[in-house]
């Protein structure tokens, strides 16, 4: 699916614009029609080359199957070229057209739906490609957003509705938005939805002032208008298209984005392209193969010159002069296309069909789904990246909900300490009630009919265990909100809500409750954040305020010793006019048109100070079923298991321990915590403790090191240039610790710096990099890595909709490259080299040939031949996906077979799939075309063309065959019928075709019945087959590095 930024802004200027609501807009705006078609009808074919030729093979086969157009220097039929040009060509252009077909229905089912909307006081049917930017929705219960609008009124009281976006992140959570209270309360008196509609028509105008289209969902800084009056909107006022209301028997709302414009739209797009480390040794492999191709075309080339002038044959005559400087073009020419089909114009086919049977296996695979979640869509995004899951060196793991479950226990809880800090039981009542207001009141829980509905499990876990303290959130109406605590009711009025942030790390709310005289600002959040804008010292009611905070320090370090999750709480207790003062500047900064979040953070922190902190909380998140042993075995397959989180150093080491990313055999001082410490300011410092830590970890090859890099140390190093101070590169020198040391983790970290971890590592290292995580924050970590996976987890679905790969649980992941990794590059790289060598000695057989017609670039077999050598063979080099090298018991528990395959083990380097092997498959297709033709030329001796280019062509067929099954460690039935069938079809269509005096432009007529006449051909069998296996088994019985026994080696 493709949606260009320049077409989605199509008609919309990119400055803020001014909506006009329920009237005619001053510029014209884009409808609401939704287009996810990648082609059009007009420019679908020229679009479509335009892509295919942006592929080298193919611009080098269309190179070639242009100068076969030329009479002077073709050597068979240009259609031997052009017909499998054009067939590669249409598969592709097919599989585009398909999908381009099945996307366009999708979009006219979606355009032609019928929706709702407000037209002169009354609610019609319009087709939702009607729609335009300013129109009022009627919007039903369950019913689909057509498009991004602004909500106005809703049926509930207070305005606060609900909606789903599981279309967008995958969340079922219901997320609370509320209509503003300027359009609300006005209407909030008409009795049903008639006299809403009718009230919204009569009313003065208003104008929605938004910014441009954008694909920031979580971000809508605009403002309502309606004559002297105006409201702040941001994102809990939009409704995003493709979500569904719920909870809610009706709304009515305004259009601001329509079709490929809206947030949805916009976050369409087409990711970077991945390319296996296969895909791109076979592109190397290729220029070789082109490069050793012009080498023979000028060195055949300049013996057919050389014999032009000087052969003496009489039927010939002496050519010296007669073409002059033109035969030195033609000759060499000519000898180019000859070889043309040394790069296999089939392999390109052959793999993408190969790749999509892979991932078929992995979607067939019902051991990769979880027992207890057998509804989960575990599937292949991706079926062009398989042979990447066998080569994998290092893996990049999130914490919560990949290598932990996301399921939160609430272990521990300290508010203050009664005892210790010798407080009366009264104070610390009042301190634990605050303590209970604050995790009751600052959350974005949904209360659905009395069952909690959150995104947040830590909030779910925290608000839930409230009642065995003798607090519960009883309910939730817009800022209203009614909670009990102690047995009496309380109502609280939520005025403002300053949101959670990944880079914030802290929420809080302004909240007040009249009866009681409270006005309150209330936080929790990540211990850093909420210490550093805490009262450290002085007293508060008698109590020591810098005891308190270092209470909570020794504790936040006791509960991160035993992994747990923890927050911390606060309070400020403000007068009626400084929270009055606050919620004021907060409605500003919300209204601000201009970097509206920048000023939001401003005007956050400036209120989020003086906090007196009320407690801790310590959750424990339950590791998933069979982490430790899985990454234990994944290690000792050689990769690298790195662990990134958001997670405090403490935290993460002991999660570290307990999954086994730390080796158990580590002590206290092999942990090496890199942060930005007072001694670790300047870039000297940091350097020479690198280069410290770098020797201590050289100096101890045995003992089990680990790192554990902070967000902020990393950001330092990455940032930091190198200078006449500092003339070394940090980032060299982390690079170069890091892969020195047994295990790494990287802790305190945004989702930026997730995903510059693993694009600093995939770069410095080349390496096939594999990211696996759950959440949002995992996205872009996993985009960027060579191999994707997405858990299915309780964060929503945005990982797995990212990901190349999804799972239901992170232990699955030894089955996927263990398995299915060694399989697919197993069986790619054997159909590879097979691939090139039955190419290369085609050509050789061609090229050869010239040793017995005087070079004259005459090509040894037929177009009919040429044509189908590559196309009957496709189907038996299909059917080595079956090949299976080791039984799935030995994947599963001989990590020395992963590290033959991944290249970590120095005493069993793979062999398989390198330069040196390509050379060797191409010597071998060299000398065996060789001995064929050499052998077949004294067994014919001067006899008939026809009978020599038949015999060499089917004792050539006949050896490939046998090598197949040679290559083959299990022949399958499969493998069986696909050889047969087609090697009888390929002498059944020869033998038909010769006997067409129309076809004479492509086989001679009655060649094939001329040659089998005789009983030379078929004696010739005896001789030239066996002979062209003996190069084969040659190199398997004397070669130094034969396939199979590096195989063997990796099983013992």
């Amino acid at each position: 699916m493709s949606t260009t930024s320049s077409r989605n802004n199509e008609g919309r200027a990119q400055s803020a614009g001014v909506v006009k609501v329920n009237s005619v807009q001053e510029k014209e705006y884009s409808p609401n029609v939704v287009r996810n078609t990648k082609y059009t009808p007009f420019n679908f074919l020229f679009k479509n080359i335009y892509e295919q030729f942006h592929q080298p093979m193919n611009c080098y086969f269309l190179l070639i199957a242009i100068l076969q157009g030329f009479k002077a220097i073709t050597v068979n039929n240009p259609w031997t070229t052009w017909l499998p040009l054009i067939f590669i060509f249409a598969v592709s252009a097919t599989r585009e057209l398909v999908d381009d077909i099945k996307r366009a229905k999708a979009d006219t089912k979606a355009n032609n739906k019928l929706v709702k909307k407000l037209s002169e006081g009354s609610v019609i049917e319009v087709p939702s490609k009607n729609l335009h930017v300013g129109d009022v929705l009627f919007i039903e219960e369950n019913e689909e957003i057509p498009c991004d609008c602004v909500v106005l009124y809703s049926s509930n009281a207070n305005g606060i509705c609900y909606i789903q976006t599981a279309n967008i992140d995958g969340e079922t959570n219901l997320k609370l938005r509320c209509a503003p209270s300027l359009t609300q309360k006005k209407l909030e008196k008409c009795r049903d939805y008639e006299g809403v509609a009718n009230a919204i028509h009569n009313m003065d105008a208003m104008t929605i002032e938004c910014p441009p289209p954008n694909s920031r969902i979580y971000d809508f800084p605009a403002v309502l208008r309606q004559g002297e009056d105006s409201t702040a909107l941001d994102a809990s006022s939009l409704f995003l298209q493709v979500c569904h209301l719920c909870n809610t028997r009706y709304i009515f709302a305004a259009v601001v984005y329509t079709g490929n414009e809206t947030k949805f739209g916009q976050n369409k797009d087409v990711p970077e392209m991945k390319l296996t480390k296969s895909d791109r040794m076979i592109n190397w492999f290729t220029v070789v193969l082109f490069c050793f191709q012009l080498i023979l075309a000028v060195l055949l080339g300049a013996m057919g010159i050389r014999n032009l002038s000087t052969i003496p044959k009489w039927y010939i005559g002496n050519h010296e002069g007669e073409n002059g400087w033109l035969d030195y073009i033609v000759v060499p020419l000519r000898f180019l296309l000859l070889n043309s089909s040394m790069i296999p114009i089939s392999l390109k086919v052959t793999l993408e069909v190969c790749k999509v049977i892979y991932s078929m296996f992995i979607n067939m695979d019902e051991q990769l789904y979880a027992v207890r979640r057998r509804s989960d869509n575990v599937h292949c995004n991706s079926s062009c990246l398989s042979e990447n899951l066998g080569q994998v060196r290092y893996i990049f793991s999130d914490k919560t909900g990949t290598l932990t479950k996301n399921e939160m226990i609430l272990k521990y809880c300290r508010v203050w300490n009664t005892p210790y800090l010798h407080t009366s039981i009264l104070l610390a009542k009042e301190l634990l009630d605050d303590f209970l207001r604050c995790l009751l009141l600052c959350n974005s829980i949904v209360v659905d009919n009395g069952v909690y509905k959150c995104d947040s499990p830590d909030e779910l876990c925290l608000v839930s265990y409230c009642r065995y303290l003798g607090g519960t959130l009883l309910s939730k109406q817009g800022s209203h909100t009614r909670i009990l605590l102690n047995g009496e009711t309380e109502n609280w009025i939520v005025q403002k809500e300053l949101e959670f942030s990944s880079e914030r790390k802290r929420m809080s709310v302004l909240a007040c409750n009249p009866a009681l005289n409270r006005y309150l600002l209330f936080s929790k959040g990540a211990d850093d954040m909420i210490l550093a804008r805490s009262r450290r010292t002085g007293e508060w009611n008698g109590l020591d305020l810098a005891q308190n905070v270092e209470t909570i320090v020794e504790t936040l370090r006791e509960y991160a010793d035993k992994g747990l999750r923890t927050l911390v709480m606060g309070v400020r207790n403000l007068d009626e006019t400084e929270y009055k003062e606050f919620v004021s500047k907060v409605e500003e900064a919300s209204k601000a048109m201009e970097n509206r979040e920048q000023v939001k953070s401003e005007c956050y922190d400036a209120i989020e100070r003086s906090l007196l902190p009320l407690g801790i909380s310590g959750i424990e998140d339950l590791l998933q079923d069979d982490v430790e042993p899985t990454i234990r075995y994944l290690r000792a397959c050689g990769i690298s298991v790195w662990m990134i989180t958001g997670d405090k150093p403490n935290t993460a080491i002991s999660i570290g321990r307990s999954t086994g990313i730390i080796d158990p055999q580590t002590p206290d001082r092999a942990i090496l915590l890199l942060d930005r410490t007072p001694e670790l300011r300047d870039a000297q410092a940091v350097l020479a403790r690198l280069a410290e830590w770098t020797r201590d970890v050289d100096a101890h090859p045995t003992l089990p090191f680990a790192l554990c890099v902070t967000g902020n140390m990393f950001s330092f190093i990455t940032s930091t240039q190198p200078s006449n101070a500092c003339p070394d590169s940090l980032t060299d020198a982390l690079v170069a610790l890091a892969m020195r040391v047994h295990s790494v983790i990287f802790c305190r970290v945004f989702p930026k710096q997730k995903s510059e971890v693993v694009l600093l590592m995939k770069k410095r290292t080349g390496q096939v990099t594999l990211a696996i995580g759950d959440g949002g924050n995992d996205v872009i970590m996993i985009q960027n890595s060579d191999v994707g996976v997405g858990i299915v987890g309780k964060e929503g679905q945005q990982a797995a909709r990212a990901a190349d790969y999804v799972l239901s649980e992170f232990k699955h992941l030894k089955r996927l490259c263990c398995v299915h990794g060694v399989d697919s590059v197993s069986r790619s790289w054997t159909i590879s080299n097979y691939s090139f060598f039955k190419s290369v000695i085609f050509c050789v057989l061609q090229t050869s040939y010239a040793m017995f017609s005087s070079y004259s670039g005459v090509s040894l077999f037929n177009s009919m031949q040429v044509t189908l050598y590559n196309i009957f063979l496709f189907i038996p080099i299909v059917s080595m996906v079956t090949k299976r090298g080791y039984q799935e018991s030995e994947l599963l528990n001989r990590p020395a077979v992963y590290r033959y395959y991944n290249d970590t083990d120095p005493q069993n380097k793979q062999t398989l799939f390198s330069f040196a092997e390509f050379v060797t498959w191409v010597v071998m297709g060299v000398l065996q075309a060789l001995i064929v033709n050499c052998v077949a030329a004294l067994i014919e001796g001067t006899g008939a063309y026809d009978a020599i280019t038949n015999t060499v062509f089917f004792a050539n067929l006949l050896s490939q065959d046998l090598l197949i099954f040679l290559l083959l460690p299990n022949i399958t039935w499969l493998n069986v019928w696909a050889v047969l069938l087609c090697h009888a079809l390929m002498w059944l269509v020869c033998f038909v075709c010769s006997s067409v005096t129309g076809l004479s432009g492509f086989v001679p007529y009655m060649s094939m019945q001329f040659a089998n006449a005789q009983m030379l051909h078929w004696v010739s069998y005896l001789v030239l087959v066996p002979l062209s296996m003996y190069v084969f088994l040659g190199k398997k019985i004397f070669g130094n590095k034969p396939v199979e026994r590096r195989e063997e080696k990796a099983k013992r």
